[in-house]
Formats: structure tokens, C-alpha cells, sequence
């Protein structure tokens, strides 16, 4: 096992096993670290993406998933892992508000750790935080196939591994940079994420299809890399910065490739329902025509997608509807116009989001609309406006998320700015399902309690109804015998797995 102690220019020549001096392109083991902290069920196919290009270099595989772990116990299972499987490299892939549990988990391993890369998006926005880290030797920033190849190749000849675009080492004190590595131009030319190594509780959750949460095999799958927006409260803003100079930041995998790469995920997993977890799937154009097309044909399985409400239209919309799609995500995010389209820069308007809902709603096609609070400068009447604007879209399924602010958004630059992020501690223990990590009007208390209570407020009609639900709002005691009530009236289903 690869030593991290020393600098990473001397480890392979110093440090590497006999059976890798004796033969300089022997297979690596390599550790690949799922922090899962929310326990959503979801395969992360940027991690599946990087095992399979691994494994097509002929290394060794293993993944860590905090998923199903018992609370508290992942610092003691990482311990076993790493002393039973003894990886030369430790991979881990690692969100903003995954970061303090990630340092706490590397943390445990204490002279154990193995030499340590730490990329996703956190690495991608904070590189200097992270590279810094005592318990970090190296961070991968942007996509990371093409680094993880040129990585691995180097520690399996015993080269050294400054200079690799997209990774930054440290010698001591002094940090090593190196600009973003390559974008894969051709995405069909990767291979399709590998799911083998993931458990398959993954792919069993419990979903919403026409108005029930039913149980079923899930997979979710990426049609592209890419979004073409830039809203400041998302990582894509900051990616377009990154890429500023490469031609073709967006990119789509061709229809047939993909169609192959579901298929094969079905037939094999026996999945009984497709998630397209595009950020923006661009309706209207040919391509994703044709692929509505090419599944309709060849897949035949009900599937989600998700767009915004521009994209919606009558034409398109049924076409969508008539492959087989059953539910669109689409964002609303706030109710309040005026904040939406200045703090947001989302420009359309009230009337285009109820349009876009309506249309999907006279075609049979379930809706779920995704909204934020607790934003900078959001009031309780900003809030109440997004419970109206939902009432007025009528959705079949509301989503409310917390607002975090990632590094490397202007959000996030914002809020330092005004002195509106809470302590450090606070914000990097927050997610968007738990707690606000900025200061606010309303309290974190209050914010949790209404994104838990929002949906409800959006769907109930009667008068009682509506007085309770504001006293849960305000009353940490009520809001626990709502909760309680809750539970046992939805036996603990939630959208997205028992674990959501």
C-alpha cells in the first residue's frame, strides 16, 4: 500500500509494494469512498463512471458506501475496509455539504490512510480548502475520467504525479496546480457506469407513479454533461467558469449509445422504471425527438425527466408523454417573481410556469416541482408566494429543498459578503434536506419546519386544515406531533427510498 505520509513525487519510487517494483505496470487497487451523508437511494454514477474506467485499464475495484451504514459507524467500517482490502489508492468523491464528514472519515483511518484523492464537486469549488486538508494528498477538479486514468497509469509505472492536468499535489507547505484536465469530447467513447460494485438496495425505492409511492427497481441514468444554464446558486455556474474556453462544454451522448446503455442496465438489473437526471433535457430539440423515438421502440418502461418550464410544449410535451414518460421534474424554486428573476436570474415568468404545469396536466403526464427557501433576503410573504404559485401550477408532487450556498457560486460569494453564512462548523454539518446554513428572518427552526410542512400547505384546502399547519409552522411541539401522525400514516415512505 502506497504511503501518504511522504510527498507524492517520491511515494512510488519509495514506498511501492515489491510486487509492483517487480513488475512497474501491475494492477492498482484503488478504494473508491461513497459519503453518502443524506442516505438517498441513488446509484452516483459520477462514481460508477470512474470504476468503469478504471476497471478498463485493467485495476482493481472496491467501493465504500455510507449508505446503509448504522449511525456513527462509518469511521470503524472504513478502518476494516482499508486493513482488509489495503488499496494503493483511497478515491473518494465528495459533495460541499459532505466535506466535514469526509475529513472526519479520512480522519479515522489515522496512519492507516492510503494515499488519498479527493474530487467531485467540492474539490471542483473549494481545491484550496481541500488540497490543504491534512488528510488529503491529492484533489481532482473538473470531470475526473480523464485525470484518474493519467493518474493511475503514472502510479502503476512509477512516474511521478505532478503536472497531471487536473490535479493538484502538495510538497509541504507548497501546493502544485494544474489547469482542468481534458473534457471527454465523445461521451459514447467512455465506457457506461459500472453499477456492479454498488448495493442494489440502490435501485429498490419507493416512487411516486400517477398520484401513489409504489415500490420498485429504479435506475437513473445520464443522457449528457453539461448544463446550458448558469443559475448562481448551482455548481454548473461555477463549471462554466472552469470551461470557459473549451468549445463544447455541453455535451449529449448519441441516441443509440444510450439506448444500448439502458437497455443493457434493464435486462441486467430487471429495472422496471428509467430516471433521466439531466438538469435541463432541451424538449424541443431533434436529438432528444429521436430518442423519445429509439424508446418508445426499444425500452418501453415508464420514465421521469426533468426540464424547465419553457421547454414545455404542447407538441413536444406529447411526444415525451407517448415513449412513455410519466413524470417531469420541473423547477419553480421560488414564488416570488420579483427575487426569482433578479437573486436567481431565472427569467421566466409566473404565467409561463402555470402554463407549463397545465399542459402536462391535460396530457396525463405527473408533475413534480422543485422549489427553494430560506434564500438571501427571502421573507415569510417570498415563501407564502411559492406556496401560491405551486396552489396556482397545481402539481401532483411538490419538492422543497433548503438553500445551501456552494462554494464557487455567486451566491455563496454573496452571502460571505454580507456576513450571512453561519459559523464554519454550521454550514459545512448543513444539506439542503436538513437545515439552513445562512442567517435569516425566519430561524433555522422555522425554515426545517417548513420544508417538511410546504408540500401540505400547497394541497390543503380546508380552513382547519390550514390554521393547523400554521401552528406546526410555529410550534416545535405541534410540528413533532405532525410528524409523528405523519409516519405512521405513510408507514415511512418517502420519494426517493426508505433511507431519503
Amino acid at each position: 500500500m502506497l504511503d501518504p505520509r511522504q510527498d507524492v513525487r517520491t511515494i512510488v519510487a519509495n514506498s511501492r509494494p515489491a510486487s509492483l517494483s517487480a513488475k512497474p505496470h501491475a494492477p492498482l487497487s484503488v478504494l473508491f469512498v461513497y459519503p453518502n451523508i443524506t442516505g438517498q437511494h441513488s446509484i452516483q454514477l459520477g462514481l460508477a463512471s470512474l470504476i468503469a474506467v478504471t476497471r478498463q485499464q485493467g485495476h482493481q475495484c472496491q467501493l465504500f458506501d455510507t449508505t446503509f451504514l448504522p449511525p456513527n459507524s462509518a469511521g470503524h467500517e472504513l478502518r476494516q475496509t482499508v486493513t482488509r482490502v489495503r488499496p494503493d489508492l483511497l478515491a473518494v468523491s465528495c459533495r460541499s455539504y459532505e466535506w466535514g464528514f469526509v475529513e472526519s472519515l479520512l480522519a479515522a483511518l489515522g496512519s492507516q490512510r492510503p494515499l488519498t484523492i479527493v474530487g467531485g464537486p467540492h474539490a471542483t469549488c473549494a481545491t484550496k480548502e481541500v488540497i490543504r486538508s491534512s488528510v488529503v494528498d491529492m484533489a481532482a477538479i473538473g470531470e475526473g475520467e480523464s485525470t484518474l486514468t493519467e493518474l493511475l497509469s503514472h502510479l502503476a509505472s512509477g512516474s511521478g504525479v505532478e503536472g497531471i492536468s487536473g490535479l493538484w499535489t502538495k510538497t509541504g507547505g507548497q501546493i502544485h496546480r494544474t489547469p482542468p484536465g481534458m473534457l471527454v469530447g465523445r461521451l459514447d467513447t467512455l465506457p457506461a457506469p459500472d453499477w456492479e460494485l454498488f448495493d442494489s438496495r440502490h435501485l429498490d425505492v419507493n416512487y411516486f407513479v400517477k398520484g401513489k409511492m409504489l415500490p420498485m427497481r429504479l435506475g437513473f441514468f445520464e443522457t449528457g454533461r453539461g448544463c446550458p444554464s448558469s443559475c448562481p446558486y448551482c455548481i454548473n455556474e461555477h463549471l462554466h467558469t472552469l470551461y470557459r474556453d473549451v468549445d463544447k462544454y455541453e455535451r449529449r451522448k448519441p441516441v443509440q449509445s444510450l439506448i444500448e446503455e439502458i437497455s443493457e442496465k434493464v435486462h441486467r438489473y430487471k429495472l422496471q422504471y428509467v430516471f433521466l437526471i439531466d438538469d435541463w433535457l432541451a424538449l424541443r430539440s431533434k436529438r432528444v425527438q429521436r430518442f423519445f423515438d429509439a424508446y418508445r421502440d426499444q425500452i418501453k418502461l415508464p420514465f421521469t425527466f426533468l426540464t424547465r418550464p419553457e421547454e414545455i410544449t404542447e407538441k413536444a410535451t406529447a411526444n415525451a408523454v407517448s415513449a412513455g414518460a410519466a413524470m417531469v421534474g420541473i423547477g419553480i424554486e421560488c414564488g416570488d417573481e420579483q427575487l426569482r428573476r433578479g437573486l436567481l436570474r431565472r427569467r421566466m415568468s409566473n404565467k409561463t410556469i402555470i402554463n407549463a404545469f397545465t399542459i402536462c396536466r391535460h396530457l396525463g403526464l405527473s408533475t413534480h416541482s422543485y422549489n427553494m427557501i430560506g434564500l438571501p433576503f427571502e421573507t415569510r410573504s417570498s415563501i407564502q408566494a411559492t406556496i401560491s404559485l405551486n396552489q396556482k401550477a397545481s402539481p401532483d408532487f411538490v419538492g422543497v429543498s433548503i438553500f445551501y450556498p456552494f462554494p464557487g457560486t455567486s451566491l455563496r460569494a454573496l452571502c460571505e459578503e454580507r456576513g450571512l453564512l453561519r459559523a464554519e462548523s454550521d454550514v459545512v454539518r448543513k444539506t439542503f434536506h436538513s437545515a439552513t446554513a445562512i442567517k435569516g428572518p425566519l430561524g433555522a427552526g422555522r425554515l426545517a419546519r417548513l420544508r417538511v410542512l410546504i408540500p401540505h400547505m400547497v394541497f390543503c384546502r380546508s380552513r382547519l386544515g390550514r390554521a393547523w399547519l400554521s401552528t406546526c409552522e410555529r410550534s416545535t411541539l405541534a410540528f413533532r406531533v405532525f410528524s409523528s401522525l405523519e409516519q405512521r400514516k405513510q408507514g415511512h415512505l418517502s420519494m426517493y427510498g426508505n433511507g431519503g
